[in-house]
C-alpha cells in the first residue's frame, strides 16, 4: 500500500471551471428536488476489507484530540486534515492513505478522532471486517454482523452530525496553523468524512479538499460558497453508491458548475460506497480503482494546496 501512489508526483491535473458538465437545467434541478432523498446509511457503510500492508505513522493531540499523524519526507508549512469513516481513526486503512499522501504529497497529514473515543460497538461487533479473500461463510457471517450492527449504528451517526464535528474541525484547524506552523491546509475525506471534507471547503477553512463518496450530503446546502472559498474541489465518486446515487452526482456537478468553482467529479465504474478506503485489495479491479483515486488525490493537492 505505500507504494500505491507513487506516481503522483507526475504533472498534476489541470482542471479548470471549464473542464466540468454546464449548470444543471431549471427543470432538472426542480425534479431532482422532488425525488426521494438517498438513504444516509447504507451497509457498505460499515463493511469492507482491511488492507494488506503496515503503518508508519504516530498518534499525536491537537486541538485535545488524539490524532494520527504522517509526517512529510521534509520539513512543511502544507498540510493536509485527513477527516476518517465511520469506522474511526483507528482503521489501518485510512493511516495508510494517510503515509501515502505524506510521502509522496509531501505534506505534514494529520487524522484527528473526530469520534472523541465513541465507536459504534466494542470491536468485536465489528470484526466481520476481513483481510483475505472471503470465503461464502466469511460473507455470511460479515452479513449477520452487519445486520446486527445497523440499529447501534444510526445512533452513533445521530451523535456525529454536522453540530458536534465542525467546531472540532474549526480547533484542529486554529491549532494546526497556531502551534504547528501550517500555512496551507488541504482537506481529505472518506464516507462520513466526505461530507465534512467538502464543508471545510465550502466555508473556506481550507484552501483545496477531496471528498471521496461522501454520505449525508445535504445538496446544495454543503456546496454553498465552494466556488468563492474554495480554489479546488475533487469528488470521487462510485458508480453504484447507494448513498451517493448517479443523481446526486449530477447535482453535485451541476452545482459547482453554476458557482464556476475549479472542480472535477471522478466516476469510477462499477464501484461500490467505501472502495476507496475500505475495498478488497485482493481484487484487481477495486485494488486498481482504490491505487488511481489515491493517486488523483495526491495529485490534486500538490496542484491546489
Amino acid at each position: 500500500m505505500a507504494d500505491a501512489a507513487t506516481d503522483a508526483a507526475s504533472a498534476a491535473p489541470t482542471a479548470t471551471a471549464a473542464d466540468v458538465a454546464s449548470p444543471e437545467p431549471a427543470a432538472a434541478a426542480a425534479a431532482t428536488s422532488a425525488e426521494q432523498d438517498p438513504p444516509a446509511f447504507c451497509k457498505h457503510c460499515i463493511e469492507g476489507y482491511i488492507w494488506q500492508g503496515v503503518t508508519t505513522g504516530t498518534e499525536v493531540t491537537v486541538a485535545g484530540l488524539p490524532t494520527y499523524f504522517a509526517a512529510a519526507p521534509q520539513p512543511t508549512n502544507k498540510a493536509v486534515v485527513v477527516v476518517h469513516d465511520a469506522l474511526s481513526f483507528d482503521l489501518p486503512n485510512t493511516r495508510m492513505i494517510c503515509d501515502v499522501i505524506a510521502k509522496d504529497g509531501g505534506f505534514n497529514v494529520y487524522m484527528p478522532d473526530l469520534f472523541k473515543g465513541d465507536r459504534m460497538g466494542p470491536p468485536e461487533k465489528f470484526d466481520g471486517l476481513m483481510n483475505k479473500e472471503p470465503t461464502l461463510t466469511g460473507k455470511l457471517t460479515q452479513a449477520v454482523r452487519i445486520v446486527a450492527a445497523i440499529p447501534a449504528s444510526l445512533s452513533f451517526f445521530s451523535r456525529h452530525g454536522p453540530k458536534e464535528t465542525m467546531p472540532l474541525l474549526d480547533a484542529v484547524i486554529a491549532d494546526l496553523r497556531a502551534s504547528h506552523g501550517v500555512e496551507h491546509l488541504g482537506a481529505v475525506g472518506y464516507c462520513w468524512g466526505g461530507r465534512f471534507s467538502a464543508m471545510l471547503g465550502a466555508q473556506g477553512k481550507v484552501s483545496a479538499f477531496v471528498a471521496a463518496h461522501p454520505s449525508n450530503l445535504a445538496l446544495p446546502a454543503d456546496l454553498a460558497g465552494v466556488g468563492d472559498n474554495c480554489k479546488a474541489a475533487l469528488f470521487i465518486v462510485a458508480e453504484n453508491d447507494m448513498v451517493l446515487p448517479l443523481r446526486s452526482v449530477e447535482r453535485i456537478r451541476g452545482i459547482l458548475a453554476a458557482q464556476k468553482a475549479v472542480h472535477e467529479v471522478k466516476l469510477f465504474k462499477d464501484m461500490i460506497h467505501g472502495f476507496a478506503v475500505r475495498g478488497l485489495d485482493l481484487d484487481d479491479k477495486v485494488r486498481k480503482a482504490r491505487d488511481e483515486a489515491l493517486v488523483d488525490t495526491v495529485k490534486w493537492l500538490r496542484a491546489h494546496v
